[in-house]
């Protein structure tokens, strides 16, 4: 697991972590500034495919599990909500694994 905290090309503080869960995927979790001011910490996975990271928007997994309206978004803000975030990362893996489960369950 490596988390980075950087700017962004909007001049915008961001933090990413990424984390392989198994051979073909992985958990993308991102705290960001939204376009109406909050932030956001989104939680998704993407697959492995052919040498890339491929999302299908309706279909992988999508939550965001931190939302808050800050005065200023400084890079100690964005770390801490990222970081209460990743406190929380086991139940958020015990919750991809059981949609994943589920959503193959559905194909068969």
């Amino acid at each position: 697991m490596n988390t980075r905290i950087y700017k962004g090309q909007n001049k915008q503080w961001k933090a990413e972590t990424n984390i392989d869960i198994s051979n073909d995927r992985v958990i993308n979790i991102t705290t960001s500034k939204t376009m109406t001011g909050s932030l956001n910490t989104n939680v998704s996975v993407s697959e492995r495919a052919d040498g890339f990271l491929k999302h299908i928007r309706f279909v992988d997994y999508n939550k965001i599990y931190n939302f808050s309206i800050p005065a200023r978004i400084t890079e100690k803000v964005v770390s801490v909500q990222h970081n209460e975030t990743l406190n929380i990362l086991d139940d958020i893996i015990n919750d991809v694994v059981k949609f994943y489960e589920e959503l193959d369950s559905n194909k068969a």
